[in-house]
Formats: structure tokens, sequence, C-alpha cells
């Protein structure tokens, strides 16, 4: 089912695809243009296009024919800019003001030539003027132009079929449950947001370090009691100043962030309702795929791997006679260790859901976040202080990256409160970053960063993989949502009662989507018995090889493999297709526990549909997926029926589905018992 917010935008494009296309035509456009560029986040938009071509509003081959079309206008208005206004260009806002603009795209191409032309194209800050440096430079215009077609030629395929990719991995999320593509389409902002606040925070201090620097031990002077900390920071003499004055403004947040969650811990009454909203709002995204994911990303923050992850850098530093870098490794990990528990047994803080005994029952601060944090943060500062300055962002990154998912999978699996994981994080941000600065003042010997990844990758694969292989589906049980049960009578149920219950799957924040046309009543064994006898089959297994099906051109509906449905955050138990005539196509039906046991006969109770398949084409890929109608085949399936008991019902009152245009249904239901008439 297509997300509410998305299907008027989906109806318009139907409606108007030549506008879609004039759009995309001037996104690219201003993407290229002078100085407009780096306002216009054209490359994000264009992955959004390519989104939207995987969901079947866009046509593929016009929209990278629109796109290609506009950055070939774009840099071409901006190369004749430069090709006749040539040096006066530096006298205009916003060069006048901001001269380095230029001088940062003259450097470029006097370093790449003719091919800085495709290169820029790719490259952020450079983007927007690499074409007008071109014309101020006399470049050709013959040859400006055959460079330029062909950089546009490779710069529409390179950012809008990524985004078709996404987009079909949304659609197929999608189709699941609208929580899974919600989540799917969460994790990859949260990872491009990760990646772009490192990044602008290296962008920022470099250029800035100096004169940060140069103001604060000013102020130093002024202030000597407090000013002794920064001096001890920021002395000029020493070379990494730069990263120095990074570090320390992160101490400031951290104090203030750790500050702000111990006074909510303590309290019991400040951001209550934010911690209460949070916790909601990921239970709604609960998903079985999603739970296996996050589980095998919180089990890399358990202490199976930790601690020999701990034990096993201590010893290689060690056999490195690296003393210094050892024992600020083993101090980092052991006190964030140590004033986590301590913490947690002193504010006793409860958590959402009792999940653990012991040390480690209470709740704030959250150890895998603040653990995890020191860990891999001073992994980073290790790193970093043995590569180039220009690449160091890339162990923060990925350090932001890995730290992020496992505070993420703490809130998903309702472990803790937000502010549980924000205290954790800024507890392990703050003693990083003391560590941090300690190291990076005293210590000169620099560590390979490419033996201390592989080192690190190694050992997380090792013992990650031992502890999931193990451990998973224990700690997946652990962590699985709970549901309560309720009982009522066979003859009430039977008789009235059968309409209390859920007339449609429930996906994210409520919304209704397949009509539920069946209930059930007997074990999972029984109804699998009576499905097989009547020619039911399990459905084709979702492993690669079936996957790989969705690829070709006219795929058989009944070698397709067949996603899984979520109701109230569940995958289906029950699951079955049958062959049916050529034109209705293959027959599926779904059934999920009720949480209800009938009294009388003591049976449990199951809610389900049934429904014909159809073949989903899409530009790419094509996929299995319910029809709308749902009456034709419940009438179809009363016919499979014969020797149990049931009947037919009609609900009396009933909320629409979230979408009534696609679905059709009469709001009939069958009752059916497996005990015989």
């Amino acid at each position: 089912m297509t997300p509410s917010w998305l299907q008027p935008l989906l109806d318009w494009l139907s409606v108007h695809p030549t506008w879609a296309g004039v759009i995309i035509f001037f996104v690219a456009l201003c993407e290229s243009l002078l100085v407009v560029g780096v306002l216009v986040p054209g490359a994000l938009i264009m992955l959004g296009a390519g989104a939207l071509i995987a969901l079947g509003a866009l046509e593929l081959w016009s929209t990278l024919i629109w796109a290609i079309a506009g950055a070939i206008v774009g840099d071409g208005i901006s190369f004749w800019i430069g090709y006749f206004f040539k040096e006066r260009l530096r006298h205009v806002w916003p060069f006048r003001r901001h001269p380095q603009m230029l001088a940062r795209g003259e450097r470029f191409f006097v370093k790449h030539g003719g091919k800085s032309v495709v290169l820029g194209r790719f490259v952020g800050p450079v983007r927007a003027v690499i074409p007008t440096i071109a014309g101020i430079m006399g470049m050709s215009p013959r040859r400006f132009t055959i460079v330029n077609v062909l950089s546009a030629i490779a710069w529409a395929p390179a950012y809008i079929l990524p985004g078709v990719a996404v987009g079909a991995s949304l659609g197929l999320a999608s189709q699941v449950a609208t929580r899974l593509g919600v989540l799917l389409f969460a994790l990859i902002a949260i990872v491009w947001l990760v990646i772009w606040s490192v990044r602008s925070m290296f962008r920022f201090f470099q250029p800035r370090a100096n004169a940060i620097v140069t103001r604060t031990l000013a102020w130093s002077r002024n202030h000597p009691k407090l000013g002794m900390v920064a001096t001890a920071l920021l002395d000029a003499r020493r070379p990494e100043a730069a990263a120095l004055s990074g570090l320390a403004l992160l101490l400031v947040v951290a104090a203030w962030l750790l500050f702000a969650t111990l006074v909510h811990a303590t309290s019991g009454t400040t951001l209550i309702g934010i911690d209460e909203s949070v916790f909601h709002l990921f239970q709604d995204l609960r998903t079985p795929w999603a739970d296996h994911m996050f589980v095998g990303i919180s089990q890399l923050g358990d202490a199976q791997v930790t601690v020999p992850l701990t034990l096993g850098i201590s010893a290689w530093l060690m056999w490195q006679r690296n003393w210094f870098a050892a024992w600020h490794w083993l101090a980092a990990v052991g006190f964030a260790a140590l004033i986590t528990i301590t913490l947690k047994q002193v504010l006793q803080v409860p958590r959402p859901v009792d999940l653990y005994e012991g040390a480690v029952i209470f709740a704030f601060p959250s150890g895998h976040s603040s653990i995890s944090m020191v860990m891999y943060g001073f992994l980073a500062v290790m790193a970093a202080h043995g590569i180039p300055r220009a690449h160091r962002w890339l162990p923060y990154t990925t350090a932001g990256i890995v730290i992020s998912a496992i505070a993420l999978s703490r809130l998903y699996l309702g472990a803790h409160w937000l502010s549980d994981v924000v205290g954790g994080l800024a507890l392990g941000l703050l003693w990083v970053t003391l560590l941090g600065i300690a190291y990076r003042r005293h210590y000169r010997l620099d560590i390979s960063a490419a033996k201390l990844s592989v080192l690190v990758i190694f050992v997380l694969t090792l013992t990650g993989g031992w502890h999931i292989a193990q451990h998973h589906e224990r700690e997946v049980e652990r962590y699985a949502p709970r549901y309560e049960a309720k009982v009522i009578s066979e003859e009430n149920w039977w008789h009235g009662d059968w309409q209390s219950l859920a007339a449609y799957q429930i996906d994210f924040k409520g919304q209704r989507t397949q009509p539920l046309t069946l209930q059930w009543a007997g074990s999972q064994e029984d109804i699998e018995a009576l499905l097989e006898a009547q020619g039911w089959k399990r459905p084709p297994p979702l492993d690669i090889a079936s996957v790989l099906l969705w690829l070709t051109p006219q795929p058989s509906l009944h070698e397709l493999p067949i996603l899984p449905n979520v109701h109230n955050g569940r995958h289906e138990s029950i699951l079955r297709v049958r062959r049916m005539s050529e034109q209705n196509g293959p027959m599926v039906l779904r059934l999920w526990p009720a949480d209800v046991t009938l009294t009388g006969n003591d049976q449990r109770l199951w809610i389900g549909t049934v429904a014909y398949l159809q073949l989903k084409q899409l530009p790419i890929f094509s996929y299995a997926t319910a029809r709308d109608d749902f009456d034709a085949p419940l009438l179809s399936f009363q016919t499979y029926l014969g020797g149990l008991k049931w009947k037919r019902v009609h609900r009396l009152e009933v909320a629409h589905a979230d979408h009534p245009d696609q679905i059709r249904w009469q709001v009939d239901a069958l009752l059916i018992q497996t005990i015989t008439r």
C-alpha cells in the first residue's frame, strides 16, 4: 500500500508527466548554475526522482533525458558567463566579498585541466563555479561543449539510478508494511545526516581553527582562573590546535547534554512526555525483519563483543609496545563501564519494559550507548591521528554511523527511554573527548589506521558473528513485543463478539490497510493440515534465487516469492497459495494470531485474509501483490470449507480503510472452526 502522505504526489505526477519533466530540467539546470548550484540540493532531488521512478510515478528514460538536458544548459550558461565577463566577475557580488569561491575552483581547474568539468559535477565545493572558471581561463567553447555533454550524460544516471535502487527498496518495504518503508527511509536519512554532520564540522573548523584559537587565548589572558583550561587545550605552539578546538567544543556540548539528562533522570518529571512519545513511535515501527536487524546491531554492543574487542586491541597495542595508547584505551573503556554501572545503581531509573536482571536491570544511562561511544570514538581518535588531515573525517564518520546504529537499536527494541540513550551518548562523548584531548596533546607516535581497522573488523566479525549465531534467536525472543491475550467464550464469539476483532491489517500509526476477511478457530497444525489437503501450498522461499526472478521481464506468478505482510507488528504465521484459473491467477491466504483463546473448546483464534495475486510491474523489477478486490476471493474460498463449521457474516459498522479507493470490499467475513459440523 502506498503511504498516505505520498499518494497525492504520485497522483499529480501521473496526471502531469510533462510538468514533472520540466521540474527535473530546471532542478538540474539550477544545480549546475553559477552560485545558485551551491544553494540547490540538486543531487538529493535527483535521488528523489529516482525513487519516484522505482515507484512507477516517473518514466526512466524521459527523466534521464530531462536531467541531462538541464545539466547541459546549466553548465553552458555558467561557462558563457565566465567566457564573456572574465576577470570582471571578481569585482561583483558574491565574489568580491568571498574571493575564495573562485580561488578554490581555479586551483581545481589548474590541477585537472579540462577533466575538471567532468570531475567538478561530482565535487560539491567547486560544482557551481568550475564551468565559469573554464570560461574565465579561456577554454575553447567547442571543447567545453563536448566535455559538458559527456559529463552530463555521466552525471544524471550517477544520481538518478541510486535513487531508483533506494525507491525500489522503499517500495518493496512498503509492500510488507508502511512502517518498514518509513523505518528504511529514516535509516537512510540518519546515515546521510551523520556523514553530513561530521564532514560539515571538519569543513567548519579547518579554515577557522586558527581564529578560534587566537580569540580563546586572548579571552584566557583576561580570565586567568577559567582560562587555564583553554590555554592548556589551545596553546598555539602545539601543532594539533585545530583538532583540539573541535574536541573542546564537543566537551562543552557533551557536558550540557549530560547535565540535562541527569536532571531529567533524577527529577522524574522533565521530558517524560517526550520519552513516552518516542517509545511509542518506535513500537509503531516494529516489524519482524527490522526486529532481527536491530537485535543483531544491538548484540554488537553486548559484553560478549565489547570485552573481546577491548582485550584484542589492548593486546595488539602492547605487542606493538605502544604502552601509552594501550593504557589510554583501557582507561577509556574501563572507566566508561564503571561509571555507567555506578550511575545505574545510584539513580535506579526503571526501563520501559523489564528485560534484564542484576547490575544492568536499570535504564539510565544506556550502557550500549555510552560504551559504544567511548570504544568506537576512541578508535576513531587513534586512527585519525595517523592519516592525512584531509581524510580524518572518515574514521569519525564510520564511528558515528556504528554508534548511531547501536543507540537507535536500543530505542527501537524498547530497552531504553530516549533520555537514557541521550545520557549514555553524552556520558561517552564527555569521557572520550577528555581522553582524546589528553591522547592528542601528549602522544606523537602514529598508529597505522589500516592495521587498526583490519584488527577491529576481524575481532568484530569473529566475536560478533559467534555471539549472533549462538544467541540471536534468544535475544529476538527477549526483545519481542508484548501482546495482551484475551479469553472469550466460543458462543459469544460466534454470535457477535467477532465484530470486536480488527477489520483491517494495522500498520504504522494505526493505518488500516487490507481487510481481514477471515476468523478461524483451531490449532496452527490442524489448519495447515486442512489447507494442505485442499491443495494449498507454501509459496517459493524468499531467497536470492527467487528474488532474482523479480528482475526478469515477464516472470511467472507461480514462481515468484510472496512478500510477507505485517499486521500489528507481526508477519503472518500461516502463509499459503493455491493455483486457480488462468483468469484469476493464484490465491494467497494469510493468517495472524488474534491473541484470543475461545473457552468451551480451548481453541486459538486466528484472523486473516484471502486475495488473488497480480503482477506489479515497475521500471526495473516486478513482484507479486494482492489485487484490490477482496469480495471475489472470499466467495471462491467458501468452496474449500466443506466439512467444516463456518458461516458468512456482515459487519454492521466498520471504519473505512485509509485508502478506500484502492480496496473493494463489502465488509463480509467468514467465521470458521476446524471442528466438523
